[in-house]
């Protein structure tokens, strides 16, 4: 029996608010989307159009705030159709692993990541607190 997803991440994925558009390429052909949440691991693109799941991907985005492009590549690990009236409410779209990533830019993402995750901490923990 396997695990579920969410129990062999290596890093908990943080929502991305605004927008984080990522380019990505399959098969000689390029594509868009929007990034909904991002790991130094990995990241979900939102796109009606995901490319197939095992596929290899090659991405370049750029973090919000930020000028530089990153860029990585991945394999396709899970996909979400676009499918009318699905009771999941998940976007359409694919969850990419990072399978070749540059040091320089994973630590980039963590840079980008460590004080959004404390803020996401920070307010669970007051949301807790209340809730008491």
């Amino acid at each position: 029996m396997s695990k579920p997803t969410e129990d062999r991440r290596q890093y908990v994925r943080l929502p991305i608010d605004g927008d984080m558009m990522v380019r990505y390429g399959h098969r000689g052909q390029f594509y868009f989307g929007s990034c909904q949440n991002l790991s130094p691991g990995g990241l979900f693109v939102a796109t009606k159009t995901p490319a197939p799941f095992g596929s290899e991907v090659s991405l370049k985005f750029k973090l919000p705030g930020h000028q530089g492009t990153l860029q990585a590549k991945g394999k396709v690990v899970r996909v979400h159709k676009d499918k009318r009236n699905r009771s999941s409410g998940a976007s359409p779209g694919m969850h990419i692993r990072f399978t070749k990533i540059a040091d320089q830019t994973e630590e980039e993402i963590k840079r980008f990541l460590v004080p959004r995750l404390r803020q996401l901490v920070i307010k669970q923990l007051a949301e807790r607190n209340r809730a008491s």
